[in-house]
């Protein structure tokens, strides 16, 4: 089964100056997994050119989605646009269809600046415009996200899917024995079932140490995955069992 890939590049100084909190990096891990997509990598970079045109180019060229957030307003320092074309060796066009758009929402409000606004990567899809207020751009696999968390979480709802794949099946184990007990064991099923990620994670003040999870897009491979694991423990060090 192919599981589509994703990075997240997350872009403002507010952010890594903590004026401002990330709260679109949780959006994105949650939406993307929830809708059967891997993310991989997320990145937070400054309202820099360099920087960021090499991270959109690197993850233009390394997986099946981009995601960027923020810098798409009327400011100086709003520089994400013209910073994907770049990355994606394209230039700016103006978009009749985002100029039309934002002639309706602004009115009389309408600047110069906000006209900028619709200069976007040539080649660019506007999509969703029957679903939301203001469609998505999409420019290759780069898709161009506002940084204002709720529009943000309101396009990538509308994107995931779009782009969903088939849903991940976990399986977590929770055992007393602390992780130098469980490495070994967990060694034999990773050769047993190097296609099934595990991941253990130590946890204090529960009624359990470690929690282990069993992972894979194919239920039973996970399944199988579990049950080797829950041959090789003693049965009393394991506290239960969940899928989901």
């Amino acid at each position: 089964m192919t599981t589509p890939t994703a990075a997240g590049v997350i872009i403002g100084n507010e952010v890594l100056s903590g004026k401002v909190w990330d709260q679109n990096t949780p959006a994105l891990i949650e939406a993307l997994r929830r809708h059967g997509v891997s993310l991989l990598h997320v990145a937070l970079v400054p309202d820099a050119w360099e920087p960021l045109v090499d991270e959109v180019r690197r993850a233009h060229q390394s997986f099946d989605h981009v995601f960027t957030s923020g810098g798409v307003g009327p400011t100086h320092d709003d520089i994400t646009v013209p910073a994907v074309a770049e990355a994606l060796g394209v230039g700016l066009e103006r978009n009749a269809r985002m100029e039309a758009i934002l002639r309706r929402l602004l009115g009389r409000r309408l600047t110069d600046a906000h006209l900028r606004m619709a200069d976007l990567p040539a080649g660019a899809e506007l999509l969703g415009e029957e679903a939301l207020r203001v469609p998505v751009v999409r420019a290759k696999n780069v898709w161009i996200l506002p940084g204002v968390p709720k529009l943000f979480r309101e396009k990538l709802q509308w994107i995931a899917r779009q782009i969903e794949s088939d849903p991940f099946h976990v399986f977590t184990v929770y055992v007393r024995e602390g992780e130098g007990y469980l490495a070994p064991l967990l060694a034999k099923v990773v050769v047993d079932f190097p296609d099934v990620p595990i991941g253990s994670y130590p946890e204090y003040e529960a009624d359990h140490a470690v929690r282990i999870t069993l992972e894979s897009k194919d239920r039973s491979r996970a399944r199988a995955a579990t049950d080797r694991l829950l041959e090789l423990l003693p049965a009393e060090s394991v506290v239960r069992v969940e899928e989901g």
